[in-house]
């Protein structure tokens, strides 16, 4: 009866960590990054002012991120701060903030996309340029 528990207990105890490796395999797969907001609405801003927005990355994998880094896709109206720099590398857990500017050069509606290193996640960006006596 004891060796029963016993192969009992190890067969549960095996279980227990088998399916917690699967869900962190699932949780890379996906990206495993959590993004605060998951979007960046700016609005308007007067053309040749920058409007700032921040935004949060939390690794939630179980592996570390080398070089991460914010970086702005397919737009010249949007920039990332330079000077907000991530932990390098960034742990399980850790967090990443920065900021990003958006800086219309004309009167018109701009979309942009924001990636993050080691995420597949796109994190849309867009806001509308104006002049100043239209705010």
């Amino acid at each position: 009866m004891q060796n029963l528990k016993r192969l009992v207990s190890a067969t549960l105890q095996f279980t227990l960590i088998f399916s917690s490796v699967q869900l962190a395999h699932a949780q890379d797969r996906s990206g495993g990054i959590q993004f605060k907001p998951d979007r960046l609405s700016f609005g308007t801003a007067s053309v040749t002012v920058c409007r700032p927005k921040k935004i949060e990355a939390t690794n939630l994998t179980m592996t570390a991120i080398s070089n991460p880094e914010f970086r702005v896709v397919d737009s010249k109206a949007f920039k990332v701060q330079s000077r907000f720099k991530c932990p390098d590398p960034l742990e399980p857990g850790e967090t990443c903030r920065g900021y990003i500017n958006f800086c219309p050069p004309y009167y018109e509606v701009y979309e942009g996309t924001l990636v993050f290193t080691g995420s597949e996640q796109k994190i849309p960006m867009t806001g509308e340029g104006r002049s100043s006596n239209q705010e």
